[in-house]
């Protein structure tokens, strides 16, 4: 399986349970790396396979998954 990073968006009705919903998403599958409550955002990681079932924790609102970016080496010509 390939593990992706993700970002959720916590609804508004949730903003004062985060730390359940954030306990909620543990349950389910993801790895929790920050829980930042003064803007609502959750990030971490979690299988491709358990996105869908992440999107229906009580409380997401969104759940995006993060983008990779690869940097050519520093002594490459495209720099």
């Amino acid at each position: 399986m390939t593990r992706v990073n993700v970002s959720i968006t916590v609804d508004d009705a949730y903003q004062d349970q985060i730390l359940e919903v954030a306990a909620a998403l543990q349950a389910t599958g993801m790895q929790v790396e920050q829980t930042l409550e003064t803007i609502g955002i959750i990030t971490g990681t979690c299988e491709s396979s358990q996105m869908d079932s992440l999107s229906h924790v009580a409380g997401v609102a969104n759940l995006e998954q993060g983008q990779a970016v690869q940097l050519p080496p520093s002594d490459s010509p495209l720099q």
